[in-house]
């Protein structure tokens, strides 16, 4: 697992929950794409799906942050940001991390895409 991503998340979604002012959130919105996209690319150079589950973690973490964004505050966010909050509504779930490490190892897990999972 690499801290940095760790500690970068941590601290970006501390800034994010503690900034009072809407604004201020969205501007920090690509960033936390950029983290997702991060953590997507680890997964995929993960030989097993046990190696991954920090960063499920990560991602359920950064999920429920943003999901509470746009479903409580209404916040409007990318299509890409969009989908990641639909897609990893139930990262505690086992099979979910499965169904989704098997389709971003193979490479057919799209963030750009507006399917569903």
């Amino acid at each position: 697992m690499n801290n940095s991503i760790t500690y970068n998340t941590t601290c970006l979604l501390e800034k994010i929950e503690n900034e009072p002012l809407q604004s201020n959130i969205i501007v920090m919105f690509p960033e936390v794409l950029g983290i997702v996209k991060k953590i997507i690319y680890k997964i995929s150079l993960c030989q097993t799906i046990q190696d991954t589950s920090c960063y499920f973690d990560l991602l359920d973490k950064i999920q429920f942050v943003m999901a509470g964004l746009v479903f409580r505050d209404n916040l409007p966010v990318s299509q890409e940001l969009r989908k990641f909050i639909r897609d990893c509504d139930r990262l505690d779930d086992p099979w979910l991390r499965d169904y989704l490490f098997k389709k971003i190892k193979s490479g057919e897990y799209n963030l750009a895409s507006d399917d569903f999972l």
